[in-house]
């Protein structure tokens, strides 16, 4: 609403100065009749405000400006160890056996974030087979290990 409110503004704005600025200043220079004087005054203003308005349309309507992208530094340091970025929605398995069957179709998912919801800065995965993931985890993890249920 504020957006249309401005371009509004602006345009209605730019219509009158433009208009008063002819009819004032410049068109009794050109000539000096009354009606025509303000006949010119107004047709340039509504050539201007025209422009003005069209500006003012994609301005009203254009989108926010995307939030910046933060850097984002993933570091694997420990042998066999796993870092992701973003978000996982696959499977990962730092593990020496058989690949972890996926999740079951209706098993409960970790929720995605919001479009344009930040994730982290920094990840990290530094340990022996360590798995660490930026965002969201949908997928399943696995590391292989003697965990009990798999390990995760």
């Amino acid at each position: 609403m504020g957006r249309w409110f401005t371009a509004g503004a602006v345009t209605l704005g730019v219509l009158a100065v433009v208009t008063l600025v002819c009819g004032l200043l410049l068109a009794p220079l050109m000539t000096g009749d009354g009606p025509t004087v303000w006949g010119i005054a107004l047709g340039a203003g509504t050539l201007v405000g025209g422009v003005a308005a069209a500006w003012g349309t994609g301005y009203a309507s254009g989108a926010a400006a995307p939030p910046p992208a933060v850097a984002v530094t993933v570091e694997a340091v420990g042998a066999r160890s796993v870092a992701v970025g973003g978000s996982n929605s696959g499977t990962i398995s730092t593990g020496g056996r058989d690949r972890p069957a996926p999740p079951a179709a209706g098993a409960p998912r970790t929720p995605l974030p919001p479009d344009g919801a930040p994730g982290a800065a920094s990840v990290s995965a530094s340990g022996n087979r360590a798995i660490a993931v930026g965002g969201s985890n949908s997928g399943s993890l696995d590391t292989g290990g003697d965990q009990v249920g798999g390990g995760a």
